[in-house]
């Protein structure tokens, strides 16, 4: 599905424009559910056929948890050779490593880390509280063992942000009144408010994931694009070409 979005000036009037010559894709939060992922592309892929110039393709964060496909997902992503810019999302950060403390690793099973096991051939169904608290130190090591080293090279290797001309791509947001320069890891990968309500002018308009919304939400500085396609919502892209922007959704 393809929707053309209205155009919006920046809080200084502006109309914003990505780099001139380039048209820009930029995918929300995959989360595991890679059959969404590959119908996206070839959506994409139909779409850009009408490129007037080279294209460019972003991904803001989540690959991995609460999906059923998060192994599957980041094969993928280490397979194909397109040049795309992979963003990392507080998922993918959480991923534990061996030495993982034991809150990190139930907090992280609690908060979808528990597919992703899966997704590797580690199942951990049934487990409560306690015996999730015995058995962290054992499952973090079993999970460093079963992901492969290109996994764990692509999710060392995520940026935090890339700018196309009047746009700035990242996973969840910024915060405000600080220059984009000067952000901080934490915020860029977790943050929700003061940036959501937020109508400041942030010398870009952010493109962002994390906070999943039934609709993308278009406003004058940010453009929110998780629109919940692990919880039966729609993948989205959002496209970006001159001052022209469309919604490409599976």
């Amino acid at each position: 599905m393809k929707t053309d979005l209205p155009q919006l000036r920046m809080p200084d009037g502006r109309l914003p424009v990505i780099t001139e010559g380039l048209r820009v894709y930029a995918i929300g939060d995959v989360h595991g559910c890679l059959d969404k992922l590959l119908a996206l592309e070839q959506l994409i892929a139909w779409d850009a056929r009408s490129a007037p110039g080279p294209t460019q393709l972003v991904m803001t964060g989540d690959y991995i948890d609460r999906g059923p496909q998060s192994r599957e997902v980041i094969e993928h992503l280490a397979q194909v050779q397109d040049g795309r810019i992979l963003l990392a999302g507080n998922h993918d950060v959480w991923l534990p490593p061996p030495d993982a403390a034991a809150d990190d690793v139930i907090h992280w099973c609690r908060y979808g880390g528990k597919t992703t096991l899966l997704s590797y051939g580690i199942d951990i169904t049934g487990h409560d509280s306690e015996k999730l608290r015995q058995e962290a130190s054992e499952i973090a090591l079993n999970l460093h063992e079963r992901v492969p080293q290109h996994h764990r090279e692509l999710i060392s290797g995520l940026k935090l942000t890339v700018g196309f001309g009047d746009y700035l791509f990242v996973h969840a947001g910024i915060r405000p009144g600080i220059a984009l320069g000067q952000q901080v890891k934490k915020d860029l990968i977790f943050i929700r408010e003061p940036f959501l309500s937020s109508v400041e002018d942030h010398g870009a308009v952010v493109v962002h994931g994390h906070t999943p919304v039934d609709v993308a939400e278009v406003l004058p500085n940010r453009i929110g694009i998780d629109t919940g396609a692990v919880f039966g919502g729609k993948l989205t892209a959002l496209a970006l070409e001159g001052d022209r922007r469309w919604l490409l959704q599976v």
